[in-house]
């Protein structure tokens, strides 16, 4: 305080002083992601160009109303996830909430979902908007599409054979989305393409410029209808994909950028690719295009639509790679698509999450894991659910409210921003080793303009007693017991390698802890994802 007065008496002094302030901030400055988000070939980069990697939850709401709040994702959720390092969340709404009658916007529900997922974002998880359907709507024990936009031609819509039964078993079903794909004229005249394109550009409308936007995920899972069997066969299904389904994304893209020319767009193939058939998504015509994709195995429960058979480990490995190996050359072939796993896990075999989590990594992939909650669709009774972590989000996450077994296996060491080219990372568990790679060259050519800083996440839950870093080509610039090694390339090296070990003495910091401290101090609360107490 007595610095500050004795400077007001000299305008000079404190410009050199502010100006000391601003190096001194620049040089402490975080190494974080830096919003927007765009794309190079099938990486996602921040501002400064480094390849960003994400993880983190889908956080869907899949009965009424259809926004993750009403279920109870609130900030302690958000702040939670944030201090065991996730950084994205896949925050789920409907067609059906967005135009619940033809032609007319749900706008209180668009700020509904917005705030959610501006919550997300206030805690560092960048989130990816999603048009979620599963089974097409409330009237097949889904969630999506709305009764008007429903048209079945008369077809028998019985038995209910519940989730993913019905895809297979119910010809109303399959009928509404043959009529989909054939782009029928619906209310008004007006085709059901164009009606969804209207519904997808208000969504755009409502959530452009949302700082940490991840863009919109157009459409969960697109199911074949009554073309699904050509489809379940390793080759695919090149004539539903390529014509009817591109059709569909080119569509509703061009009406999204009159809206947002800017955020990414995301396409996902059907869902039968989860299980290693060949994609055939054709180019959609955007440069800010990214491939929206999921990967599960039949014998290891096909997330969540069965148990896992005894002995499916290998072949799983096999299917599950599979699938990486087609998004990998499908994003190539489209142009140069980023890649996203937005969907993956959908079960509590820790030894399946653990595998493909190793795949994940094996193929520098970015993922959002099924799920933080899984609410079930179709109105379903909100009671405690599998394949979450939280296991009831009305409560907080405190230990005995959270999967810590699960948590254990998703919470690992990640690069979150690059300042080249991620060439390999890997994390094993027995060990607690964390080895990584990247290149020095900048994605796309060229080179960045300043020093910038690559940025790995170091988690408590698996270091809780400190770590040690052992670089070669670059150099730590972090806290010893920083939550996030950053990395300053040294000038010259071509390629950096790092190595992350336990030690026996010492602490790993937990991301937020210091902001979240004197943020609380000032307040007089306490941080609710440590006091098990809602606001």
């Amino acid at each position: 305080m007595l610095r500050a007065r004795s400077l007001k008496r000299s305008p000079g002094r404190v410009g050199f002083v502010c100006v000391l302030a601003m190096l001194a901030a620049a040089s402490c400055a975080s190494a974080h992601p830096v919003p927007p988000f765009g794309h190079v070939g099938r990486w996602i980069v921040d501002a400064h160009g480094r390849v960003v990697v994400l993880h983190g939850f889908n956080v869907v709401a899949k009965s009424p109303p259809y926004y993750p709040r009403s279920f109870g994702f609130d900030d302690d959720d958000a702040d939670f996830l944030h201090s065991q390092g996730f950084n994205t969340v896949r925050i789920g709404g409907t067609f059906e909430a967005v135009e619940p009658k033809p032609g007319q916007i749900d706008h209180q529900y668009l700020d509904r979902l917005a705030h959610d997922a501006d919550l997300a974002a206030r805690h560092g998880l960048y989130p990816l908007v999603d048009l979620h359907q599963d089974d097409w709507s409330e009237r097949f024990s889904g969630e999506g599409f709305p009764p008007w936009a429903t048209y079945t031609n008369g077809a028998p819509d019985k038995p209910d054979l519940g989730f993913a039964g019905n895809y297979t078993g119910n010809a109303a079903l399959e009928r509404a989305f043959d009529n989909f794909w054939a782009n029928i004229a619906g209310p008004g005249g007006v085709t059901l393409q164009d009606r969804y394109a209207e519904a997808v550009a208000a969504v755009a409308e409502r959530f452009r410029g949302l700082r940490g936007l991840l863009g919109y995920d157009l459409i969960n899972e697109p199911w074949a209808g009554s073309e699904w069997p050509t489809c379940g066969q390793p080759e695919g299904c090149p004539v539903f994909e390529g014509t009817l389904l591109t059709s569909f994304y080119r569509r509703v893209i061009a009406r999204l950028r009159q809206v947002d020319p800017k955020s990414l767009a995301w396409y996902e193939p059907n869902p039968l690719t989860n299980y290693g058939s060949q994609p055939h998504v054709g180019p959609v015509g955007d440069r800010r295009a990214g491939l929206s994709f999921h990967d599960y195995c039949l014998a290891g429960g096909g997330g969540g639509v069965g148990p896992p058979l005894p002995g499916s480990g290998t072949p799983c490995s096999v299917t599950e790679q599979a699938a990486f190996d087609h998004v990998v050359a499908l994003a190539a072939a489209n142009g140069g698509d980023a890649l996203l796993n937005s969907e993956w896990g959908a079960t509590d075999d820790l030894g399946i999450l653990a595998r493909v989590a190793a795949e994940e990594d094996r193929n520098l992939m970015s993922w959002q894991n099924w799920t933080y909650y899984n609410q079930l669709p179709g109105g379903a009774p909100d009671v405690p659910r599998d394949q979450g972590i939280i296991v009831d989000p009305r409560r907080p996450p405190t230990p005995d409210n959270v999967r810590r077994d699960k948590l254990a296996v998703l919470v690992r060491p990640y690069p979150t921003a690059v300042a080249g080219t991620p060439l390999s990372f890997a994390f094993d568990p027995g060990s607690r080793t964390f080895d990584f790679a990247y290149s020095a060259s900048r994605p796309g050519g060229g080179r960045y303009v300043r020093a910038e800083r690559t940025e790995v996440f170091v988690p408590q839950l698996q270091y809780p007693h400190g770590y040690r870093v052992h670089v070669a080509g670059a150099r730590v610039v972090s806290p010893a017991s920083s939550a996030f090694v950053e990395l300053v390339r040294d000038h010259g090296a071509q390629t950096v390698t790092v190595r992350i070990t336990p030690r026996s003495h010492g602490q790993t910091d937990v991301p937020g802890q210091a902001q979240t401290s004197s943020r609380t101090r000032g307040s007089g609360r306490s941080s609710p994802a440590r006091s098990g107490n809602r606001r």
